[in-house]
């Protein structure tokens, strides 16, 4: 085999590994909002529950988890998260989150797939799974409707119609 021959196969054979290590990263895109709801294991209650994922430009991820606990109570939790793991479709992240006194500190593990996302959280007071999906365009429309007739209602109502 002479030299060209052996670089041209040396240089194949290295694109092949290169092309071997890309396409074990994963694939799953996280940013965005998801929705679904959270449920308390330690406690038995449950609510809805809306995560939205962002990325900044030096690739750090941030979740943010909004929702209401006894249906009245509102929560918000920013949690700055880490990769722990890529699989070819999964994604691992974890994270933390001191809740103040009264709640203290939150422990998340994230597994993210395509379409969904687990997040299995705990603290020294509660432990639970938040458990959401992605926001399709049909589902946003939906929504859109929905506020669109409730204003119209509320200004119906306040018409005396």
């Amino acid at each position: 085999m002479n030299k060209y021959n052996f670089l041209i196969h040396n240089l194949l054979f290295i694109g092949f590994l290169l092309g071997c290590v890309s396409s074990s990263r994963a694939d799953v895109d996280i940013v965005g909002k998801w929705n679904g709801k959270w449920v308390s294991e330690a406690r038995g209650q449950s609510g809805p529950l809306v995560a939205t994922f962002s990325k900044n430009e030096k690739g750090t991820i941030q979740a943010i988890f909004e929702g209401r606990f006894f249906k009245i109570f509102p929560f918000r939790f920013v949690v700055p998260l880490t990769i722990k793991e890529q699989k070819s479709d999964t994604l691992v992240l974890i994270g933390s989150m001191d809740a103040g006194d009264l709640f203290g500190k939150f422990d998340y593990i994230i597994e993210a797939k395509s379409e969904t996302v687990e997040v299995k959280y705990s603290s020294e007071r509660d432990h639970g799974v938040f458990s959401v999906t992605r926001e399709t365009v049909k589902e946003k429309d939906k929504e859109r409707r929905r506020r669109k007739r409730r204003r119209e209602e509320a200004k119906g109502s306040k018409n005396g119609n």
